[in-house]
């Protein structure tokens, strides 16, 4: 049986997921949960703890894992594999994605609402809890691409994230055709692992690469100069 506060979360969660942060009220939250508001204030304070302690209670789970995951590739190999790195990043959000049973698939329409909704103070939360996590890849991955400047680092974990969050979201409705979703989410990990693992590898500071982005940006401030 759940007790109050797991009853309120679980509610939330939910209703956030639908309706988006927004749109979605104490009274609505609590009407659902068949709660009253003294509950709410008792357990969170007010709605935006709520709303951080729902994020809070998927994150640092998924986050111990793949730190978890991380420490293993570590202290398991001599030479640590980029691809082993970038699964410990990949592979629990992916699992999480496909929980159905869980409703790991809800939580992951609530951050896909979390995007759209640009809520400010949420990033500046998740950001301020879970950098860390990201500053463990990031100087890990680092040790296996010394040549990688740490700002493009930064850039291409990036696009890793954005990737991934959209293969969590499965916008395009083809990712879990199969009816199996956790088999799906080892496919669809592999995938995401050796796509980014060969974009990370493809950045090196070549000359001809260099030149080719030295290019680009003076033929934009060509065209900017031609059109003033």
């Amino acid at each position: 049986m759940l007790s109050t506060r797991e009853k309120i979360l679980q509610t939330a969660e939910a209703l956030l997921s639908e309706q988006g942060i927004a749109s979605t009220s104490l009274r609505e939250i609590t009407r659902h949960a068949e709660v009253n508001l003294a509950a709410v204030n008792y357990h969170f304070g007010n709605k935006q703890q709520l709303v951080f302690e729902v994020f809070q209670c998927r994150l640092d789970a998924l986050n111990n894992e793949r730190l978890q995951l991380l420490d293993e590739v570590i202290g398991n190999s001599d030479k640590i594999s980029l691809e082993a790195v970038l699964r410990a990043l990949i592979y629990p959000a992916l699992m999480l994605s496909r929980d159905t049973e869980k409703g790991g698939s809800r939580f992951v329409k609530l951050i896909a609402r979390l995007y759209a909704e640009n809520n400010k103070e949420l990033h500046t939360f998740l950001a301020n809890h879970y950098g860390h996590v990201m500053k463990r890849f990031a100087i890990t991955i680092q040790t296996i691409l010394p040549d990688m400047p740490s700002q493009e680092l930064r850039w291409q974990l990036d696009f890793v994230i954005g990737a991934l969050t959209y293969v969590m979201a499965d916008f395009s409705g083809h990712f879990s055709k199969s009816g199996k979703p956790k088999l799906d989410a080892i496919s669809e990990a592999d995938r995401l692992v050796a796509f980014a693992a060969a974009g990370m590898r493809s950045f090196q500071p070549r000359s001809a690469q260099t030149d080719l982005f030295v290019a680009t940006d003076n033929k934009t401030q060509q065209t900017t100069t031609n059109q003033t």
